[in-house]
């Protein structure tokens, strides 16, 4: 997680909802580095994730809530991704990612602090995702014989 600019990474364990078994939901508690997030804030992610029951599709969301930025406790960051395996051979996959900002609370400052955390977090979403494409890749090269 260091790779992705995340500090202190935890994360509770996965756990079913409501004895619903293609929901589970866990928790994950992190710390931006400065580089991406000019205050270095404290992040609290809620993530939920439903398998279809052929397991081909995933969705994963997340609710973030930042908690050392001004403003903060007026908004949440919502990112839904959409992972499907499209074929097995040759193995293919899609990952849609969304981006949402829900506000709780109305401040002066609503429309300047939506953007810039759309741009931050839409930079942030695509170096993690070619992270994870590379880190996959890299994977798959040194598994062959």
């Amino acid at each position: 997680m260091d790779k992705m600019g995340y500090v202190n990474y935890t994360t509770t364990p996965w756990e079913k909802v409501n004895d619903c078994p293609i929901l589970e939901q866990r928790q994950q508690f992190y710390k931006l580095n400065h580089c991406l997030c000019q205050f270095g804030s404290r992040v609290m992610c809620i993530q939920q994730r439903i398998f279809s029951d052929d397991a081909q599709e995933c969705v994963l969301s997340e609710n973030l809530t930042l908690q050392d930025v001004p403003f903060g406790d007026h908004f949440q960051v919502h990112v839904r991704r959409e992972l499907k395996n499209v074929s097995v051979d040759p193995p293919i996959s899609t990952c849609k990612v969304f981006l949402g900002i829900a506000w709780q609370k109305s401040t002066f400052f609503q429309e300047r602090i939506t953007k810039k955390c759309m741009q931050n977090f839409t930079k942030l979403l695509k170096e993690n995702t070619e992270l994870i494409v590379t880190e996959l890749l890299a994977y798959k090269n040194n598994s062959l014989f």
